[in-house]
């Protein structure tokens, strides 16, 4: 995924509509299919960085790749 992705998929789990976590990836892989990117390939990935579930990729992911953004 290149920057603007990633930075797109925070944005779209961080979004207000939202709906609480169900403690699976349901929301990040609905972005990344709708964006037609490789889910099998990018699944294995997030989890490798923290993100088992929609709402550890934010919490554990973007705490890892945030300063790329300018966040902290």
């Amino acid at each position: 995924m290149l920057r603007n992705d990633l930075q797109a998929l925070f944005n779209f789990l961080g979004r207000d509509s939202t709906p609480p976590c169900d403690h699976t990836l349901r929301e990040t892989t609905q972005f990344l299919q709708q964006r037609r990117f490789n889910v099998e390939r990018i699944l294995p990935w997030l989890h490798k960085n923290g993100g088992y579930c929609d709402c550890e990729f934010i919490c554990n992911v973007e705490d890892k790749f945030g300063e790329i953004f300018g966040q902290q």
